[in-house]
């Protein structure tokens, strides 16, 4: 499961709404499972569709997911996660690949 973390939202000049975004991995520390920041962008987000948002907060609240989840690199992230996962319970890493 993608996981990513938004620090910050900032309003732009350009009429779009900043995430400051880091995605994050579970990994193993110690028999803790602990969060491990893999990469870092800025999710935008348009302000007037931001803005047309209704309903209660936790409908609001999905919504803004969806705007967030609909930037390319998340469903790139999303993608690559469910291949290592395919590829993980095929193959014992490391291995050597003679081509």
């Amino acid at each position: 499961m993608a996981k990513f973390r938004v620090d910050s939202i900032e309003a732009r000049a350009d009429a779009q709404v900043a995430c400051d975004t880091f995605v994050l991995i579970e990994v193993e520390e110690e028999g803790v499972t602990v969060d491990k920041v893999v990469g870092h962008f800025t999710v935008i987000l348009n302000a007037a569709i931001v803005n047309q948002i209704t309903g209660t907060k936790p409908q609001r609240i999905a919504q803004y997911k969806a705007l967030f989840a609909a930037d390319p690199r998340i469903a790139g992230i999303i993608d690559s996660e469910a291949a290592v996962a395919k590829m993980g319970a095929d193959i014992a890493f490391p291995v050597e690949v003679t081509v």
